[in-house]
Order: structure tokens, then C-alpha cells, then sequence
């Protein structure tokens, strides 16, 4: 595998938005080639309502490519989170990045410092 892209951050994001938002420094644009690639995210996350969802979303521009609804029976407990999509895309740019919303109640927050990185990685295949 090689790897064609990497975004991380370090800083906490949080959301009431029942509608997916842009998580900050979580796009990555890549070029790739006439093999296939793999989308990978890495993360952990929270909600502040026991019970709620934590809605994820993966778009390659503004087509989805992968969503995860994640949930903790506690509120504010952390739930690790981890896809990959493998995908054949035509040859060229392509963005790839990350929304998140709060499928329920309260507020949905993405945990992330320098021991503990939130990612998206790009690799060929």
C-alpha cells in the first residue's frame, strides 16, 4: 500500500447539528492513479444524551461514500470508531472528508489530542 493522502487534527469538535457538518481539518485531497484506493477513519467520539447517535459521514466531493451511526448507553463515553471503504475511482483529484451530525439529542463531540490523533488516510492499493 501506498499511501496518496493524510489528514489529521488534534482539537476537540463538537455539534447540536442534526444536519451533517464538516468536521474541521478533516479533508484530504489526493490524486490517484488507475488503482483502486482505501478510505480509512480513525477516531473516537462522544455524545452528551445516554442513548443518542453519533452520525458519520464519509463523502468523496459531495457524494457519500460510507456513514456510521455510533452510541454509547452512557452519555459522554467514548466510542471508538474505525472504517475503511475500498473504492475504484476514475483517475484524477479527488477530496475526501468527513461530516458529522447529532442523529438524535444534545450535542455529538469528536475526542482528539496529540496522544490521540483523529485521522482520515488515503492509501493505493
Amino acid at each position: 500500500m501506498t499511501e496518496l493522502g493524510y489528514a489529521q487534527t488534534t482539537a476537540v469538535f463538537a455539534t447540536a447539528s442534526g444536519q451533517p457538518v464538516d468536521v474541521p481539518g478533516m479533508s484530504v485531497t489526493v490524486d490517484v492513479g488507475a488503482r483502486p484506493i482505501k478510505v480509512i477513519l480513525d477516531g473516537l467520539f462522544s455524545q452528551t444524551v445516554a442513548g443518542a447517535y453519533i452520525g458519520l459521514t464519509l463523502l468523496d466531493g459531495a457524494v457519500q461514500i460510507q456513514s456510521a451511526y455510533a452510541t454509547a448507553g452512557v452519555a459522554g463515553a467514548f466510542v471508538p470508531v474505525h472504517r475503511e471503504v475500498r473504492l475504484t475511482p476514475p483517475a484524477g483529484p479527488r477530496t475526501f472528508r468527513l461530516q458529522m451530525c447529532a442523529a438524535g439529542l444534545g450535542q455529538v463531540w469528536m475526542h482528539a489530542a496529540a496522544a490521540y490523533p483523529c485521522f482520515l488516510q488515503v492509501v493505493e492499493l
